[in-house]
């Protein structure tokens, strides 16, 4: 889910280790399990560590961090927390990359787009701005429209042109790609009109940038309608069509549907995060590209042209 509001370790130790730990870290599967009680315990501990080990307040603060919403400070709902992203991710992928009639598209389609705006209205955090749950249902209901039109009209053209079965084996990933940029527009479009807030790598306001919120936004249509789905649901249906079908059907077709379970699992819990972590979290402009009020704030506290701002919105 992108745009959560804070940055939360220095840029300047910024590396693609450092952000594949954190991705991880985020979307450890195990967070999904944590009870409600555990959860509420872990945050008392770190409000009175009363003697904690260092060792007990670290798995306290990954507990919170999974589990615990940042504002309101109460238990995440399981399946909409961060750390269902990979498990539910993967179980659409498979359910779209087997889909073969209208209501199963439609179904996964709506399931994939449903749990996706949960997990973004459960983990909303910023209080600079209040939650728009109008905004956030017409971006649900256009990107679920947008991928469920894609996806039932490629089967009706598939079966009106079957030489285009090829073909159509590509489209539930186009079909995510669109609902994905059509989400990430729709629900980021205050950052658009209004600008975000920039700051230098200390932390020092340097004011409001609508270019720094066009790069923002762009990079966020980055990850969720081009990487994450390519990764996740493109590459399995790639190689189990040219590599993995052509060796197994002949042998043992039974195997085929294990073989692409496999393939969308190494894409969802491997390829996906190591590519995301590729895709640098914080935002960076350089001074003179950005607005003249920007530009003034940045040379009164000592930054030339070609430094950088940050915004304050960080990607992941």
């Amino acid at each position: 889910s992108p745009y959560p509001l804070a940055t939360e370790w220095a840029m300047e130790h910024d590396s693609y280790t450092s952000r594949l730990r954190r991705l991880l870290r985020r979307w450890n599967p195990r967070g999904v399990f944590i009870t409600s009680s555990r959860a509420m315990a872990a945050a008392d501990l770190l409000q009175h560590p009363r003697g904690a080990s260092e060792s007990e307040l670290a798995q306290a603060r990954w507990i919170c961090d999974a589990a615990v919403h940042p504002v309101l400070q109460q238990p995440i709902p399981s399946f909409f927390r961060v750390s269902s992203f990979m498990p539910m991710t993967a179980l659409a992928s498979f359910g779209l990359s087997r889909a073969s009639s209208i209501a199963s598209t439609v179904f996964w389609h709506f399931y994939y787009q449903s749990h996706a705006a949960s997990v973004r209205y459960c983990n909303y955090a910023d209080t600079s701005r209040p939650l728009d749950s109008d905004r956030m249902l017409r971006a649900f209901a256009s990107s679920t429209a947008a991928a469920c039109g894609i996806g039932v009209c490629t089967i009706a053209l598939t079966r009106c042109r079957p030489k285009l079965q090829r073909l159509g084996m590509m489209m539930p990933h186009v079909a995510l790609a669109c609902a994905g940029a059509v989400s990430t527009l729709m629900n980021n479009e205050p950052d658009l009109r209004h600008g975000v807030t920039v700051s230098d790598a200390r932390g020092v306001d340097c004011g409001v940038s609508n270019v720094a919120a066009r790069e923002g936004v762009r990079r966020a249509v980055l990850l969720q309608a081009i990487i994450i789905p390519s990764c996740a649901l493109l590459f399995p249906t790639l190689m189990l069509q040219h590599v993995a079908a052509p060796r197994i059907s002949p042998r043992a077709p039974q195997r085929l549907a294990a073989s692409a379970a496999l393939l969308v699992l190494s894409g969802v819990f491997v390829l996906t995060p190591l590519v995301v972590a590729a895709v640098p979290p914080h935002v960076a402009v350089p001074v003179a590209s950005l607005e003249q009020n920007c530009q003034a704030r940045a040379k009164e506290i000592g930054l030339c042209g070609t430094d950088c701002l940050y915004s304050v919105r960080v990607l992941y």
